[in-house]
Formats: structure tokens, C-alpha cells, sequence
């Protein structure tokens, strides 16, 4: 069989893409399109969607995937060696599969990878890769790395294969992307999540207000300044959460230091699995949010996990929160920098309250719904493909 998209199941590291495959493969096949995976490694179990087949090989990539315990040098190792049987394993898997597709998804980490496993795919497949923020199209100019390299390898390859498209997941994120210089054309909207119905629950009346930070724990997340701006704010009745897996044990330690005594914070010290993360979620008021700007806009994942299940949002006064703040009302803005501006946005939702915020965030629903982005997802890819 000739399928229109084979998608490639990958994990490397902490890179891991599994909700975003089976969003992709529901994306396309509500188009039309007839969609496999392509199974690389040991965790492929985890990427499943009914419909859905997965293309198995033997010999699955056996890369070693480190802990949070690794130290930082054996970890720097591992990517490299990863790296290595990973690009043998695609060429493996590429040799495979050729005359099964028409058009191929490979996620982001690949663009990192020496260029060679492209020339293996025919000029008249299109080769999909999701650019989730700019910086990964221009990491070049600002490193010497050796991910840099690659990433200049990239843009050499692009320059001259017209084959070489992206999905990007907002249209912050297509301007930044054309800005760096990716043709529209090669470009097709692609949200990180969706929902199927309007969904905002209304919490019970008379309780505090209970804020959550999610994922994994480190540096870039600047959970030491929200502690300082919840110790300011001297709030009783707001309690806090900080959930998800340690990847830096020293920065861990910092935030036990600015943690101690204080029995408003609760700490969720462990990977989450699915179940427990979306319950965690559940169970907030609101999602507190501190991640460092970078050099480009970046998606939030977790951003959209909270506000799909109604959960307004307290995050730095920057894109994409703060454009998204401004044009849907779906929570306040802070300025990390500035000790006293968290204060003052805690304040600013206690007194507004959390429902208050219910009509923004439908209105920002409305826009992730499936079958408003499935609509336009076909549209574009159609015109990007050609059928």
C-alpha cells in the first residue's frame, strides 16, 4: 500500500513528539489522507490512534534514553552517540519503506541531524518538519554547536529542495518563520491541540486560589521568581503547586531553598504520567507560568492543556502569552523581571476572579476546535501538496 503520510514515531532523550503524531494522523485522516507509523523505536506502544497502522521493522533503534540522574557529561555523550544510531536507523528504516509514501512527517529533532538521510527521499514526496519556533531555523547565527552546524546544513538543504515543508502551530509562529526567511508556501498551519466540544468547568464558590507551574523542572522555567513574587504578594488564601520530573538537580536545590517554611507551596516531585498530569491540571484554578523569553516566540503546550480545560493563565508579558492575553481575555500578564508586577497580577485576578475569565477562554476554544482546525489544516495542506 502507497500512503499519503507516513509519520515517524521518535524519542530521543527528552524529545518526545507522541501526542503530536497522533494529533497529526487524526488531522489527516479527518481530510481524507491515508496514514501509517513509522515505528523507530522500543516506545512505540505509547503513539496509538485507532485507524492508524504501524509500519514495524526489526532491529528497533536501541539508543540509550538517560534519566534525570545522568550526570550533565554522560548525558552530553549519550546525545552524541544517540545521535549517531539514531541517523543510522532512519537511513535503515528510509531504504525500507521507499515507494510506500507519498509524503513524510519527521517532527523537529531530525533538523538537528547531519543532512545525508534527506537525499533518500524522491523529489516528489514533500518531507514535513514541525518548525515549533523560529530560533531551531537560525540556531547558527547565536551557537557554534554542533546541532548549529547541522542546523546551517538545514537551511543550505532548503535553499535548494523545494520538497522541504513545515508545520507551524500558530500564526505568531508563521510570521517568525517567514521572517527568518521560509517561503509561505511551504508553510501549513497546524495548532498543537485541539478539543471537540466548548469545555470551561466552573469552580465551586468560597475557595482559595490555587495556582500550578507543570512540567519539567528547570532553569528556563524561573521558578525561583515566582516563589519570591508569591512570598511578596503575603496572600493567604492562594496555595501553589509545582509538578513535574527534575532535569537539574542543583536548580532543584534552589528551589527547595526558596521553598522551605512555606506550607502554601505543594511540590509534585516526579514524571507525570498522562492521567496524573491532566488531573493535575483539573484540579487548579489557574496555570502559572515564568518560562524565559527566548530569541523566538515558542509554542506552550502546556499553556494550551490548561486553557482547553478552562483554566485561565498568569504568564510573562511577552508573545505568545501576551498577544493571546490582549486578544481573548484569558487571564494577566506579569513582568518577571519587576519583583513587585506578579504581586500586582495576583491581586489583579483575586479581585477580578477566576470566572471572570470563562468568556475569553471560550472564545479562544472556539479557535482549537476540531473541526474549525481540521478545516483549515486541509485547506492549507492541500494548497501546500497539491491535492
Amino acid at each position: 500500500m502507497i500512503y499519503d503520510f507516513i509519520l515517524f514515531e521518535q524519542a530521543l532523550a527528552h524529545h518526545n513528539h507522541f501526542p503530536e503524531l497522533t494529533h497529526i494522523a487524526r488531522l489527516l485522516k479527518a481530510n481524507g489522507y491515508t496514514v501509517a507509523i513509522a515505528d523507530l523505536t522500543e516506545q512505540c506502544a505509547e503513539c496509538q490512534l485507532e485507524g492508524v497502522p504501524h509500519i514495524t521493522f526489526k532491529n528497533k533503534n536501541k539508543a540509550r534514553y538517560y534519566d534525570v540522574d545522568t550526570p550533565a557529561l554522560q548525558r552530553k555523550a549519550l546525545n552524541w552517540v544517540n545521535a549517531r544510531v539514531l541517523l543510522h536507523r532512519i537511513n535503515q528504516v528510509l531504504d525500507n519503506i521507499q515507494g510506500q509514501y507519498r509524503n513524510l512527517y519527521v517532527g523537529t529533532y531530525w533538523s538537528l541531524l547531519p543532512t545525508s538521510w534527506l537525499n533518500k527521499i524522491p523529489a516528489s514526496a514533500c518531507c514535513f518538519f514541525w518548525a515549533h519556533r523560529s530560533w531551531t531555523l537560525e540556531e547558527y547565527k547565536y551557537s557554534k554547536s554542533t546541532a548549529a552546524v547541522h542546523c546551517k546544513q538545514f537551511r543550505d538543504y532548503i535553499e535548494h529542495h523545494v520538497n522541504i515543508k513545515f508545520f507551524v502551530s500558530d500564526e505568531l509562529i508563521r510570521k517568525e518563520v517567514i521572517g527568518v526567511g521560509i517561503e509561505p508556501q511551504r508553510l501549513v498551519l497546524r495548532p498543537e491541540r485541539t478539543l471537540d466540544a466548548i469545555t470551561v468547568h466552573e469552580r465551586p464558590m468560597g475557595q482559595g486560589l490555587n495556582l500550578l507551574t507543570i512540567g519539567k523542572i528547570q532553569r528556563n522555567k524561573q521558578i525561583e521568581k515566582i516563589l519570591d513574587g508569591l512570598n511578596e504578594a503575603k496572600n493567604q488564601e492562594i496555595n501553589y503547586t509545582i509538578a513535574g520530573e527534575v532535569v537539574d538537580h542543583e536548580y532543584e536545590e534552589t528551589i527547595k531553598a526558596h521553598i522551605k517554611g512555606n506550607e502554601q507551596v505543594n511540590r509534585i516531585d516526579h514524571r507525570l504520567t498522562v492521567s496524573e498530569f491532566s488531573e493535575t491540571i483539573d484540579n487548579c484554578d489557574a496555570l502559572l507560568l515564568a518560562i524565559a523569553k527566548t530569541h523566538s516566540t515558542v509554542t506552550s503546550g502546556t499553556m494550551n492543556d490548561a486553557l482547553l480545560k478552562g483554566k485561565p493563565i498568569i504568564a510573562p508579558d511577552y508573545d505568545p502569552f501576551k498577544t493571546y492575553i490582549q486578544q481573548y481575555g484569558i487571564g494577566v500578564t506579569y513582568n518577571p523581571d519587576d519583583p513587585q508586577s506578579l504581586p500586582g497580577a495576583l491581586e489583579k485576578i483575586t479581585e477580578t476572579g477566576i470566572e471572570s475569565y470563562y468568556e475569553g477562554i471560550k472564545r479562544y476554544q472556539q479557535t482549537l476546535l476540531f473541526d474549525n482546525v481540521s478545516k483549515q489544516f486541509g485547506k492549507e495542506l492541500k494548497e501546500v501538496i497539491g491535492y
